[in-house]
């Protein structure tokens, strides 16, 4: 299979287009009309039935002195555009990148520990000050290992966890309320307050040098504990104290039992 599958530097497996075009046996004179209808069409991906999203599924490959546009695709985006096209080889090709995908997958979930220590960053984060204090080691390590301007870090650090403040304004104005001059803390008050401890978790994996991937999975993982245990969101940057009743359940006892067992473990 003439497919080079790299790992890029957010440890996200990606494909070049033009290799994934050569694979399926589409003549070459075709690539750039072939590239501009495969990002433009819908597909189903895990997440939705949607077009494919830039710096998410795929991103520009720049080639000094070349004036055909190349493209890293994302191996899901890569699987689903094989499995459109018309080409005698999309079988073995949609057959080889789900394999990868597969593979990939299961070496990246998340531990017994890792699981743990989600739930444990979760509750450290209904800290606003330490919430605060992630963002800014975040962008501290970025500067100074990525020699990138605190513009540079907006953008990647919005990429990375998903929206930025304009989302949010429109997200609000669709509810009915007007987002006026309010910062995007503020808004996610108002629009979903566990997203503050998702951003927390993330901003703390990447300020220890962790991959985009590991950070977005752990965060997914405190967000969702977040919300079932309802967890209570403290404002300590303020001289009161703001906070929001939590939902009146029990601990769950599948993180009782987790715990009981680990505990079982080291004792052993």
């Amino acid at each position: 299979m003439d497919i080079q599958i790299l790992i890029s530097k957010k440890g996200t497996p990606v494909v070049i287009a033009s290799q994934l075009h050569r694979a399926l046996g589409l003549k070459d004179e075709q690539f750039p009309s072939h590239c501009k209808k495969w990002l433009s069409d819908f597909y189903q991906f895990e997440d939705d039935i949607r077009k494919p999203s830039k710096m998410k599924d795929y991103a520009e490959r720049k080639i000094k002195g070349s004036i055909i546009c190349d493209y890293y695709l994302g191996v899901e985006l890569a699987k689903l555009i094989s499995l459109h096209v018309p080409s005698k080889h999309k079988k073995k090709v949609a057959f080889f990148l789900n394999a990868f995908q597969r593979k990939h997958q299961i070496k990246n979930e998340l531990n017994t520990e890792q699981v743990k220590l989600a739930y444990e960053l979760a509750i450290s984060m209904c800290s606003m000050n330490a919430q605060t204090q992630a963002k800014e080691k975040h962008k501290i390590h970025f500067l100074e290992h990525r020699a990138g301007t605190e513009k540079e870090w907006h953008a990647s650090r919005n990429e990375l966890i998903g929206f930025n403040k304009y989302d949010l304004q429109d997200r609000l104005m669709k509810t009915g309320k007007m987002p006026g001059q309010k910062s995007t803390r503020e808004l996610l008050l108002m629009i979903d307050k566990f997203e503050l401890i998702r951003i927390g978790v993330i901003d703390l994996l990447k300020s220890m040098n962790k991959t985009d991937l590991f950070a977005q999975k752990m965060g997914n993982l405190a967000l969702f504990f977040a919300k079932k245990q309802g967890l209570e969101i403290t404002n300590d940057l303020e001289a009161y104290v703001l906070q929001f009743k939590p939902i009146s359940k029990t601990v769950n006892p599948e993180i009782l039992a987790m715990d009981y067992f680990d505990n079982q473990a080291y004792s052993a």
